[in-house]
């Protein structure tokens, strides 16, 4: 990082901003889940106060970024604040990050292969270590779409809820310029390389500029990105080009089977979002039929991981959340139904 930091010191000479306020996030205890196919996935946790009920609620990473994102800054994070709520917080890894574990010989992991065995599996070992026979679900982009197709998949049974942010699951318009030419490079990759996205992260904090809306951004960068492989790339790019969120193999629209899940939904978008704009996960609350659903609109201003790393996403996007969260606490104790 050093070389970053003096990079940014020296474009910003005149600035009294630290290049990262805050060190990386401290270790968390964790779980080890093993999926049926012999993968391991780190789930690490922060625990609910003493006392605190510890109802369980599960975060998934927008793609890109690992999901400490969540815990990283100074100040209120999602998770500390989560946890001051009285909730146990599970940070949920999975075969398309760089935390997991592959057997000997594993092909190249598919966001159907998360959906169908790292979710049931992590969601099994929530449920046994916090007592509580259904969880809450927080997704942020690429983490809400894979809550999205877990819950189409299964009906949502153990789902107490689910929030998203950010989560598209209809594209109607293809991609252009920049984006297609991106879409030709990332058809080329090899499927067993990744894309450093986090040594590139590092490079791209010294283009942030000073400011407090920026040094938790720029902390972000540094430590909670993650690399991604090209085949998830190809995959976003398939959705992209038939126009809805649809597993590998094109047959079964997930959006299309949201329907009969019987939970609440909490939902964020902006049109601000370059990379998520509004136009493509408003139709979530269309789909959505079978629990009650709350729409926040992002202010203006927020691109993608603003609503997680903006000094005014506490106030503006995690306070409500928490308030809705609060009044669906009581899902997560009972057994099936609603």
């Amino acid at each position: 990082m050093r070389l970053p930091a003096l990079l940014w010191r020296a474009l910003h000479p005149l600035s009294r901003e630290h290049f990262v306020e805050a060190p990386a996030p401290a270790p968390l205890p964790r779980l080890s889940v093993v999926t049926e196919d012999g993968w391991t996935l780190p789930v690490w946790i922060a625990a609910a106060p003493p006392g605190a009920a510890g109802e369980p609620v599960l975060l998934l990473a927008p793609l890109g970024a690992s999901v400490h994102v969540f815990r990283y800054g100074l100040g209120d994070t999602l998770v500390e604040r989560l946890r001051a709520e009285g909730f146990c917080v599970y940070l949920v890894g999975h075969r398309i990050g760089s935390d997991a574990e592959a057997p000997v010989g594993t092909p190249t992991p598919r966001f159907d292969d998360v959906v169908s065995l790292d979710l049931p599996a992590v969601v099994d070992a929530v449920k046994a270590a916090s007592g509580y026979p259904r969880v809450h679900v927080i997704g942020h982009g690429f983490g809400g779409q894979l809550a999205l197709a877990w819950a189409a998949r299964t009906g949502g049974d153990a789902m107490a809820s689910l929030a998203v942010i950010s989560a598209p699951i209809r594209f109607p318009e293809p991609p252009a310029g920049v984006r297609a030419v991106a879409e030709q490079i990332v058809a080329q990759l090899p499927a067993r390389w990744r894309v450093p996205v986090r040594e590139a992260g590092r490079w791209r904090a010294t283009r942030v500029e000073p400011g407090a809306a920026a040094s938790r951004r720029r902390g972000a960068l540094v430590h909670a990105r993650d690399d991604v492989s090209p085949e998830t790339l190809r995959e976003v790019r398939a959705w992209m080009r038939n126009g809805a969120l649809v597993d590998r193999a094109g047959g079964f629209e997930y959006a299309s089977a949201l329907g009969r899940v019987r939970a609440p939904l909490w939902m964020a978008a902006g049109e601000g979002d370059s990379w998520c704009p509004a136009s493509w996960t408003l139709p979530l609350a269309d789909a959505w039929r079978g629990g009650a659903v709350q729409v926040l609109a992002l202010p203006a201003h927020f691109d993608h991981l603003d609503s997680i790393l903006h000094p005014e996403a506490s106030a503006s996007v995690h306070a409500p959340l928490l308030t809705w969260l609060a009044r669906h606490k009581v899902r997560a104790w009972r057994e099936g139904g609603s």
